[in-house]
């Protein structure tokens, strides 16, 4: 049976792998498309900081590969997202394959945006717990903030939340280590 949303037959991966390679920023979550805004100058320093200290502290020391946005996270065929950061455990780098990532991430960042704040905290957030993420980071650099979730029992619980100061610690990655000052020393 074909999946239905809202009285119409839901969209799948392979009608978003049709969209043009035009330089937006497309999702497809629960069958329907969604287009994110460009990003801003800070969203971007932010990736790049936090994506360069996870790459120095879990992919040189093999424990995880960590790909930056935009790259499809494909958890089912009518939920297809672009995290800013994808963190997989070596063990399961298999489900990295050309097309993106197929399967559950173990970790998820997203760095919120204020045009799209909604979709990240709210949206997103139920989608990856419904299919099973690990952890998930909503990253802010308007409030200097990291917001740590962690999967238990099937539900997100809050680990931490942090705002202008501290450390971010990872539970899947327990050497994971992210001072906030050095996260946002770049805004």
């Amino acid at each position: 049976m074909t999946a239905t949303t809202r009285g119409r037959l839901a969209l799948t991966y392979e009608d978003y792998a049709l969209l043009p390679h035009d330089g937006r920023r497309w999702e497809l979550i629960g069958g329907e498309f969604l287009r994110s805004p460009a990003r801003t100058s800070q969203h971007q320093a932010v990736v790049f900081e936090l994506g360069g200290q996870l790459r120095e502290q879990l992919r040189n020391r093999k424990l995880a590969r960590v790909l930056p946005s935009p790259i499809d996270v494909i958890l089912d065929p009518t939920n297809t997202v672009q995290p800013d950061l994808v963190v997989v455990k070596y063990a399961r780098r298999g489900i990295i394959t050309r097309r993106g990532v197929d399967g559950v991430p173990d970790l998820i960042i997203e760095v919120v945006s204020p045009n799209n704040a909604s979709q990240d905290l709210v949206l997103k957030r139920h989608l990856y717990e419904r299919f099973g993420v690990a952890e998930y980071w909503a990253v802010d650099p308007d409030e200097r903030s990291v917001l740590v979730l962690a999967l238990e029992g099937g539900s997100y619980r809050e680990v931490s939340h942090l705002r202008v100061s501290g450390t971010v610690r990872s539970r899947v990655f327990r050497s994971l280590k992210v001072p906030l000052v050095d996260l946002f020393a770049e805004l």
